[in-house]
Order: C-alpha cells, then sequence, then structure tokens
C-alpha cells in the first residue's frame, strides 16, 4: 500500500470517507468543496442535514482562507489555542457547498494538536470536513477498535489512540460578545479570560 497518508488523501479527492485520528477522538472526513461526498458523510453518520459539518485546517493561516480577515477576539483565540480542542464558529468567506453549512454564513473551524490528521489536510489544500467519528447520539471513538461496525467499509487512517476524552469546546466569535455552544477539552474559563484580554469586537 502507499503512504496511509497519501492513500487517505487519494481516496477523499475520489470522493470517498476516510475515518482518521485527531487530538481529541477519531473523525470522519470528506473534501469539503465535494458535496456529494458531503452527502455521503451525513449519511455515513445519520446526522441530520441541519447541522453544519466543521472543518479541520492545517494550521492558523489557514483560517484567512475560509474565513477571510476574523475578528480580534478569534484571531486571539486561534493564535492562543491552536493546534487544540478549541472550535471556532466564523463568518464563512470561501463558498463551500451549502450542504457543509446547512446553508448558513458561519462554519466551525479548528487545528488539530495531531500532525498524522495535519499532515493529511495540507495535502487537501489546507480543509477536510471533519465531524467525530461515531453514529449520532452513541460516544466518540478514542482508537480504531472502538469504532462502530458501521464504518468497516471505510479506509482508516490509524493513528493510535487519540489520548483525548473529550470533544473539543466550540465558541461562537462571528457574535459580540461570544457565545459558549459547547464545553469540551478546553476550559470555557480559559477562553473566557483571553477574550476578555483583548476587550470586545
Amino acid at each position: 500500500m502507499n503512504d496511509p497518508i497519501q492513500e487517505a488523501a487519494r481516496r477523499l479527492r475520489l470522493g470517498e470517507i476516510v475515518a482518521i485520528p485527531t487530538d481529541t477522538v477519531y473523525g470522519l472526513a470528506a473534501d469539503p468543496r465535494n458535496s456529494e461526498a458531503i452527502r455521503k458523510l451525513y449519511e455515513a453518520k445519520r446526522r441530520d442535514l441541519s447541522k453544519p459539518i466543521p472543518l479541520l485546517l492545517s494550521d492558523v493561516s489557514a483560517i484567512e482562507k475560509v474565513c477571510g480577515s476574523p475578528p480580534r477576539s478569534a484571531r486571539r483565540l486561534a493564535e492562543r489555542f491552536f493546534p487544540g480542542p478549541l472550535t471556532l464558529v466564523m463568518r464563512l468567506a470561501t463558498p463551500f457547498p451549502p450542504i457543509l453549512n446547512a446553508g448558513g454564513e458561519t462554519v466551525g473551524v479548528r487545528v488539530p494538536d495531531h500532525e498524522t490528521a495535519r499532515g493529511l489536510i495540507r495535502r487537501m489544500g489546507g480543509a477536510l470536513a471533519v465531524t467525530s467519528a461515531n453514529l449520532s447520539g452513541k460516544a466518540p471513538a478514542l482508537k480504531v477498535e472502538e469504532l462502530d461496525p458501521a464504518f468497516d467499509n471505510l479506509f482508516i487512517l490509524d493513528g493510535g489512540s487519540t489520548g483525548g476524552f473529550q470533544a473539543s469546546t466550540v465558541v461562537d466569535v462571528s457574535r459580540d460578545p461570544p457565545l459558549v455552544l459547547r464545553e469540551g477539552a478546553l476550559p470555557v474559563r480559559a477562553v473566557m479570560d483571553e477574550i476578555r484580554s483583548v476587550g470586545q469586537f
């Protein structure tokens, strides 16, 4: 077989869904520019089409390619906590298929603290559509052995145990003041302290 990351990228470009490791939990990934691949992602996870799919980015610089010039608080949070278990909801500037973000104006973005994941994302142009690798309502997988049998037909990029126990913390920075949508691996207090340190938008 080819290099696993190369093989994963090849399959993604063909419109396939791939299971990948991150620093929090395993994820299901698709090419964010391929609407049919994103639809497959929803179907594989049995996810409601009204729930947007986040983007995992290769590095902080990729944010501007996706979201344009982010607000000051968003830049501060990205510089402080990326790569890491924080998802920032921001206004989408780059056109992606509407199915990615349920036809809305925002998208969740994160830079995972996982070299294998970022290596794959770089090969895919800096962004991947990724949601946790579990059927909706079920527990996420922290290692390949915990992946649901429903995903046995997918290519799996094995990165060992993720080392995470929780999904990322999600903060909507498209609004003023920012709103915490989910507390996860990153304590909300740390996030709000950073926001207060630079003031409002």
